[in-house]
């Protein structure tokens, strides 16, 4: 949404994504981070919110913000939430599950110990080709994954 913001015109500077903060809070048991799962994933009880539907989604997109809130003071009653999410969306991520490819869903510590040469291929493909979206988390991702200082 905040690339159709912009092409209206309305350039919105800071804030916060939920598919990043889902996807670096989760405890990597989501197999999927699209709104519409994580609304089921988290038995999120939203009503009047249809799908796709501008208020809908803002509506699930506040439940969403809310339950990934309680999960961080859950693991740490005294976090200072806000802060917590300005630093998931400040530094990278380090994602626990291929999201792609022939190891989609697979845990990426077991795919760098049975397959390292599939990581090292994907990591020249993300640093030699168009940095794009969250290839920058994917590079340090595999980067963690095979042990190697970036």
């Amino acid at each position: 949404d905040i690339e159709m913001l912009a092409r209206e015109g309305i350039v919105i500077e800071r804030y916060f994504d939920t598919l990043r903060l889902a996807r670096a809070i989760d405890d990597g048991n989501a197999k999927n981070y699209k709104q519409e799962y994580l609304r089921e994933y988290y038995d999120l009880r939203v009503e009047n919110a249809t799908a796709h539907d501008a208020l809908g989604d803002v509506r699930v997109l506040e439940a969403l913000f809310e339950k990934l809130s309680q999960i961080v003071r859950e693991k740490d009653a005294s976090a200072d939430v806000i802060a917590s999410f300005w630093k998931i969306m400040e530094e990278p991520i380090i994602y626990k599950k291929m999201t792609f490819g022939k190891y989609r869903g697979r845990d990426l510590a077991e795919v760098a110990s049975e397959d390292p040469g599939y990581l090292e291929w994907l990591l020249a493909q993300k640093r030699d080709g168009e940095m794009r979206g969250d290839d920058g988390d994917w590079v340090h991702t595999i980067n963690y994954h095979l042990g190697k200082e970036e």
